[in-house]
C-alpha cells in the first residue's frame, strides 16, 4: 500500500475506537455496551461425537435458541489460528538415550508443523427495554428516574443471568465455560474481544478507561477487498467472505470441513429471533406467492406448511441470520489460495459466498458481538438452520490412555 493511500485512509483508521460498542463491566461476567446491551460469554469446545448422542443434544440446543424473544440475539465467533505455544517435554532428566533422542527429534518436527486449533465463543446479546429517547429527553430521564432505570438494569441482568443458565443446561455435553474477568491483569472476555480486532491474543488489563478505547492497539487499513492489519512488528493482511445464497437444505454440521484446514479464519454467525406473530405472517405470506406459482412449488409449499407447524408448536424459531468468514494470514500472496479453499467448502456445501468490498469496513466491524450497525447482509431462516451451520462436535486424536 502507497503512502498517499495510507494517508487518506488514516482518518478512518484513528477513529476505529468509534466503531466498538463496549462501555464497562456490569459484572464480572457480563459486558455493558454504549447502548445499554448486555452481553455473556460462553467458550464451547464442542461435542464429543464418540461419548453423547449428537442428534439428541442439537435437538436440545435448538429448542433452547427457539425460545429466545425478539430482544435477543446471538453471536457465535469460530477462531481457527495457529498453535504456537507447545508444552514441550524436558528430555534432560530421561536416562534412556534412545527415549531422549525420539521425543527431542518429534518435538522438533512438531514445532516446524503448522497446528491449528478452533475456539467457538458464543456471545448472547439483550438489548433494553427502555423506550428509544432523544439525547436531551434522556438526560432529564437519567436526572430524574434513575431507581427506574436501575430497576431496568436489574431486570436486564436477570433476564440474561436465566437465558445464559438455560442455554448453559442446553450446551452441558458440548463442554461450555463461562468467560469472565478473573484478575485485573488478565480479562479473557477482552482479550477474546481483542483477538477479533487485532488477530492475535494479548492480555488486555482493566483499567478506568472506557473499553472501546484499550481492545483496540493496532492500525487497520481498508483498501478494495483487502484489510492489512498493522502491529509493531508484524503486519497481517486479511478478507471477508458472506454468505450470499444458502443452500435448499441444511443438516447437522454442515461445514465441518472448515474445522480441519491449514488456515487462520473468523467465522462469525448471527442469529437475531423475530417475534412469533412476525414469523407466522412471513411464512403465510411466502406460502401466498408459492400458491400462485402453481404445481411447480408444492414441496416447498408443503415444506412450509411444516415449519409453521414448528413454529407454533416452538419446536423452532425464526430469525435474521449473517454470516461472514474473515481469512487471514502474514503473506498476503497466500490469502487468494485461503479464500479459494474456503469458497469451495460452502459451494460443495450448496451455498454460495461472495467477497466483500464495499461492506468490507462494516463487515469487519459486525465481527463484535452486539455491533447490530454494521451486520449488512441479513436473512431469514430457521433456528435449525442456523444450529447446523455452526460447527459443534470435535473428536480427539492420539492414543488412548496414552499408550502407543
Amino acid at each position: 500500500m502507497d503512502i498517499k493511500t495510507k494517508q487518506k485512509l488514516f482518518y478512518n483508521e484513528a477513529r476505529i475506537e468509534d466503531y466498538i460498542p463496549y462501555s464497562h463491566f456490569y459484572a464480572k461476567d457480563v459486558l455493558m455496551t454504549k447502548a445499554s446491551d448486555m452481553l455473556s460469554f460462553i467458550e464451547i469446545k464442542g461435542i464429543d461425537t464418540n461419548q453423547h448422542n449428537v442428534s439428541k443434544n442439537i435437538n436440545a440446543l435448538i429448542k433452547a435458541i427457539s425460545q429466545l424473544d425478539s430482544n435477543v440475539a446471538i453471536w457465535v465467533n469460530s477462531i481457527r489460528d495457529k498453535i504456537n505455544n507447545y508444552e514441550l517435554i524436558n528430555t534432560k532428566s530421561i536416562n534412556n538415550k534412545f527415549s531422549s533422542n525420539f521425543i527431542n527429534d518429534y518435538q522438533n518436527n512438531l514445532i516446524k508443523s503448522d497446528l491449528y486449533e478452533t475456539r467457538l465463543i458464543l456471545t448472547i446479546v439483550v438489548r433494553p427495554n427502555l423506550q428509544k429517547l432523544n439525547k436531551s429527553l434522556r438526560l432529564l430521564q437519567e436526572k430524574y428516574d434513575k431507581e427506574n432505570i436501575i430497576l431496568n438494569f436489574n431486570n436486564q441482568y436477570k433476564k440474561i443471568s436465566e437465558i445464559k443458565e438455560y442455554l448453559l443446561s442446553a450446551l452441558s455435553n458440548f463442554n461450555p465455560r463461562v468467560l469472565k474477568l478473573s484478575n485485573q491483569q488478565n480479562q479473557e472476555i477482552l482479550s477474546f474481544l481483542g483477538y477479533a480486532l487485532n488477530l492475535e491474543y494479548q492480555n488486555i488489563a482493566i483499567d478506568k478507561k472506557d473499553i472501546s478505547k484499550i481492545v483496540n492497539y493496532k492500525k487497520h487499513f481498508f483498501v478494495d477487498n483487502i484489510i492489512e492489519i498493522q502491529g509493531v512488528s508484524s503486519t497481517k493482511y486479511a478478507a471477508i467472505l458472506a454468505i450470499k445464497n444458502y443452500s435448499d437444505k441444511t443438516f447437522n454440521n454442515i461445514l465441518n470441513k472448515l474445522n480441519s484446514i491449514n488456515c487462520s479464519y473468523i467465522n462469525t454467525h448471527i442469529f437475531k429471533p423475530v417475534n412469533l406473530n412476525s414469523a407466522k405472517d412471513l411464512i403465510v405470506k411466502q406460502k401466498n406467492r408459492l400458491n400462485q406459482v402453481g404445481d411447480y412449488a408444492v414441496s416447498q409449499i408443503d415444506e412450509l406448511d411444516t415449519a409453521l407447524d414448528d413454529l407454533q408448536s416452538q419446536r423452532i424459531s425464526f430469525g435474521y441470520h449473517s454470516n461472514t468468514i474473515l481469512i487471514f494470514d502474514n503473506n498476503l500472496n497466500n490469502l487468494d489460495e485461503r479464500l479459494n479453499l474456503i469458497s469451495r467448502i460452502f459451494l460443495d456445501s450448496g451455498i454460495i459466498v461472495t467477497r466483500e468490498a464495499l461492506n468490507l469496513e462494516s463487515s469487519f466491524m459486525s465481527i463484535l458481538p452486539a455491533n447490530f450497525s454494521y451486520v449488512t447482509r441479513k436473512y431469514l431462516i430457521s433456528s435449525k438452520n442456523f444450529i447446523d451451520l455452526l460447527n459443534l462436535e470435535y473428536s480427539d486424536t492420539g492414543y488412548i490412555n496414552q499408550i502407543i
